[in-house]
C-alpha cells in the first residue's frame, strides 16, 4: 500500500486532530548510536507516533533512515554474516555468495516465516538479475546459514530450531517471562505459522517440560520426522542464552517487552 493511502487512512481515523509531520523528538534516541530517530506523524495530544517503516525505500534500492538505524543495532547483537542487497554493491553481493555458497533469503520486514527461502549459489545463473529480483520481491536480506548445535540438529536438521526467550522491563520487576523452543517440521523455517511446532522450556533447568504442538493442535512427544525425543530434551547453552537476552533487553530500554529468538550454536 502506498504512503498516500496510509495518510488517507490516518486522516479518516484521527480527523482534524493536531499532528506534527516529519519530526525528530528529543526523547526518541537510539541509545546505541545516540542518534535521534524520525517520526512521520506525531499526535501529541493522543501520545500516538507513526513511522512508515521502509515504505519510502521499497523498490528504490535504498534503506529508510529508520531501517538504517535498526541495521546499526543489529550489528551489535546479531552474530552472523548478512547483507542487504538494496544497499550493497553488485561486487559485495557476489563476494557474499562466494563466502557462503548456501544462503537464507528473507523479506526486510514481516512475520511468521513468510517469504523465507534457502538458496544455493549453484542455482544463481546471473547475480545481477537475482539481486534485482530480490529487490522487486522485497526479499532483500541475505544471511549466512547458521550451523546450530549438534544436539539441536538432532531434533530436526532442516531448520535452525530457535529458543524464544521473552524479557520484560517493568516498573515492579524485570527479567525473563517464559521460554519456548521452536522446531521445524518439513520446512526450512521453525515458525509455528510455517508448519513448525513449539514446546515450553523450564527456565531453571533448560529442559523441555511439555510436548510440542503445532498450529493445528497436534501434539508430539517425539519428532514425527526424526523420531527424536522432545519432552525432556535438554537445551545446550541455555544459561548463556538467557544471559545474552538479559543484556540485549537493555539496548533499547523504551521497548519493555521483547521475545528474542536465539539460535544455539557450538
Amino acid at each position: 500500500m502506498a504512503i498516500s493511502a496510509w495518510r488517507e487512512i490516518l486522516a479518516r481515523i484521527f480527523g482534524n486532530l493536531p499532528a506534527q509531520d516529519n519530526v525528530t523528538p528529543e526523547w526518541l534516541i537510539n541509545p546505541a548510536t545516540k542518534r535521534r530517530l524520525k517520526l512521520d506523524k506525531l499526535y501529541t495530544d493522543l501520545g500516538i507516533a507513526v513511522r512508515f517503516e521502509g515504505l519510502t525505500a521499497k523498490g528504490q534500492g535504498r534503506q529508510s533512515d529508520w531501517e538504517a538505524a535498526e541495521a546499526e543495532q543489529r550489528d551489535a547483537v546479531v552474530r552472523r554474516d548478512w547483507i542487504d542487497v538494496r544497499t550493497a554493491s553488485l561486487d559485495e553481493v557476489a563476494a557474499f555468495l562466494d563466502r557462503h555458497p548456501d544462503v537464507l533469503v528473507k523479506p526486510a520486514s514481516g512475520e511468521g516465516g513468510a517469504g523465507i527461502s534457502r538458496v544455493s549459489r549453484a542455482d544463481i545463473a546471473d547475480v545481477a538479475q537475482w539481486r534485482d529480483q530480490l529487490i522487486d520481491d522485497g526479499c532483500t536480506l541475505v544471511e549466512e546459514i547458521v550451523q546450530q548445535h549438534d544436539e539441536m540438529d538432532a531434533l530436526y536438521p532442516g531448520s535452525v530450531n530457535t529458543v524464544r526467550i521473552a524479557t520484560l522491563l517493568g516498573e515492579l520487576g524485570e527479567g525473563i517471562v517464559y521460554a519456548f523452543v521452536r522446531i521445524g517440521n518439513g520446512r526450512v523455517m521453525d515458525n509455528v505459522d510455517a508448519g513448525g511446532m513449539a514446546a515450553r522450556v523450564d527456565l531453571e533447568s533448560g529442559r523441555i517440560n511439555t510436548v510440542a504442538a503445532d498450529k493445528q493442535g497436534h501434539e508430539y512427544a517425539r519428532h514425527p520426522l526424526t523420531d527424536a525425543a522432545i519432552t525432556g530434551f535438554q537445551l545446550p547453552y541455555f544459561e548463556e542464552a538467557k544471559q545474552m537476552c538479559l543484556e540485549a533487553m537493555r539496548v533499547v530500554p523504551q521497548v519493555r517487552y521483547v521475545a528474542w529468538d536465539v539460535a544455539l550454536t557450538e
